[in-house]
């Protein structure tokens, strides 16, 4: 977890929003300047491994971990970015997060059920979401 943040400056929190998307369209690009471990995925690769993952057939304990934090903290952040972004009038991008929130919300159904198929589909649904996303914020910008 993030901790120890020292404050060099005070902004206000649209300022601090705002000057935090470039760092978040470097990620949706995906960032090659920072070093993460071999084999790492991010965005929509991830997700797609992720639906493989599933059909593989989903060890219990990932999917209680699921069931009982993953889906519900990242459905509840994607829904947080996307009040953000509407809070800046970047509409298009605050679009495309809340579709995600309700991608990733709509996990938890499968999840449960054990319905590993919808559960794949839904994670192939959120895969082309991150372009869509990266493109959304950088049209909004450009816009405002």
């Amino acid at each position: 977890m993030r901790h120890r943040f020292t404050r060099r400056e005070q902004v206000g929190p649209e300022e601090a929003l705002r000057r935090s998307l470039p760092v978040g369209l470097a990620w949706l690009a995906g960032r090659t300047d920072v070093e993460v471990p071999p084999g790492t995925l991010g965005l929509a690769e991830a997700a797609e491994r992720t639906a493989e993952l599933v059909e593989e057939g989903l060890d219990p304990e990932i999917r209680t971990l699921w069931q009982a934090f993953a889906v519900r903290v990242g459905a509840r952040r994607l829904n947080d970015l996307a009040a953000c972004l509407s809070s800046l009038h970047l509409d298009a991008g605050a679009a495309v997060a809340a579709e995600q929130a309700r991608i990733v919300g709509g996990l938890q159904g499968p999840l449960v059920s054990g319905d590993d198929a919808v559960l794949a589909a839904g994670l192939r649904r959120l895969a082309p979401t991150y372009e869509r996303l990266r493109t959304a914020l950088i049209t909004d910008r450009k816009a405002s």
